[in-house]
């Protein structure tokens, strides 16, 4: 009891600054609403019960890919707030949905209090990995927050997705999100196992240099695509740092890096291939850019994300052009 009322008084100090700060008011509890009977309870995968209490209309996720979920399941209205990197076509599939919401948030690993104020939402739909003391303070101050498994995997995908759709009471739409899904990824295994040639081996070189191995989402999405994952190849799993030994020991046929905006490397790739030891490597003559979109894929456009590393490793086996938001309405 005492910690919850230290979370308390801590959350209300922070937010009375914050108010000030803006020139806003203290909000008062049950800010989703007063129910008028439509309101229904869910269990996060925290095993917290929530109460909604209607069907939300003003949404604040925690992060790119639950907002990218969340607007296949609802219009881009009902979001109060977006992850900065939403609006960059790079890294979203969903920057022209977003254009008419005005407030971002710019952290990749959490939600402030001060967005959260400015947004007002009904309800908060966060990812496991966000703060414990954070998720107590948003919950003290009177909002509805929902916490889900930050996914990690395709299955991970359907499971937040059909969770989003409850939370937001359009289960049905949640089910066609994921059955158009797993039907464009039933034919990506359909094209993909008729092919009797070797699985290239492809390295990700990413500037988060222990992300990509196996325990991750790219992992999966490596393998689906017929591509032996060069970090695996070195012998080391998601978390762990990728070296230029790693890289060596690999040999990998071809280098997967993220796209820029001007098509040219980045610093860090310069600086990472310049390494006189990789001069000799096949892999070095084979450096394919794809947008962030795709390699950080963790929404319901994996199967656009697979074709796209499955394009990368074999030519244009996929056509692209008719790439669009899978939406369940």
């Amino acid at each position: 009891m005492g910690r919850k009322i230290f979370h308390w008084l801590a959350g209300i100090f922070c937010l009375a600054i914050v108010c000030l700060a803006a020139g806003c008011s203290l909000p008062e509890a049950n800010l989703g609403g007063v129910d008028d009977g439509s309101g229904y309870d869910v269990v996060d995968d925290q095993g917290t019960r929530v109460h909604i209490p209607g069907k939300p209309r003003r949404i604040l996720a925690g992060n790119l890919a639950f907002d990218t979920m969340i607007l296949g399941i609802t219009t881009p209205d009902h979001l109060v707030a977006v992850n900065i990197l939403d609006r960059d076509p790079l890294a979203s599939f969903i920057s022209e949905d977003v254009k008419s919401v005005k407030l971002t948030s710019r952290s990749l690993t959490g939600i402030s209090l001060e967005t959260v104020v400015k947004a007002k939402p009904d309800v908060l739909i966060l990812p496991d990995w966000n703060s414990k003391n954070d998720i107590d303070m948003f919950r003290s101050l009177g909002y509805a927050v929902v916490v889900l498994k930050g996914p990690s995997s395709v299955e991970d995908v359907r499971h937040d997705i059909l969770r989003i759709a409850e939370v937001l009471g359009e289960t049905e739409r949640g089910r066609k999100v994921v059955k158009e899904m797993d039907r464009q990824l039933a034919e990506i295994d359909e094209t993909l196992s008729k092919r009797t040639d070797r699985e290239p081996v492809g390295l990700l070189v990413s500037q988060m240099t222990s992300w990509g191995g196996p325990g991750s989402i790219y992992d999966e999405l490596a393998r689906r695509a017929r591509v032996k994952n060069g970090i695996a190849e070195a012998g080391l799993v998601n978390g762990q740092e990728l070296t230029k030994e790693g890289v060596l020991k690999a040999d990998p046929d071809f280098f997967l890096v993220s796209a820029t905006r001007d098509g040219s490397p980045s610093r860090f790739q310069k600086e990472w291939f310049h390494d006189p030891s990789m001069q000799h490597m096949k892999g070095i003559h084979h450096i394919i850019a794809l947008p962030n979109r795709y390699i950080y894929c963790a929404s319901q456009n994996i199967p656009d994300a697979i074709r796209a590393i499955a394009n990368a490793a074999y030519g244009p086996v996929f056509d692209m052009s008719q790439e669009k938001l899978i939406r369940g309405y």
